[in-house]
């Protein structure tokens, strides 16, 4: 199972799955409340 959690302050929201941090971006308040927060972030395949 993946766990993504989305950590933000008034300026910048930081995306971590299963713990770490995978992208920061400039928070918006589109995220607040978004039912797949995850799809503001780029996420990189992992090798």
């Amino acid at each position: 199972m993946t766990r993504y959690t989305v950590v933000h302050s008034a300026s910048v929201a930081v995306l971590f799955v299963n713990s770490f941090p995978v992208d920061a971006i400039s928070f918006h308040r589109d995220l607040l409340g978004s039912d797949d927060a995850k799809s503001f972030f780029t996420l990189m395949p992992r090798t």
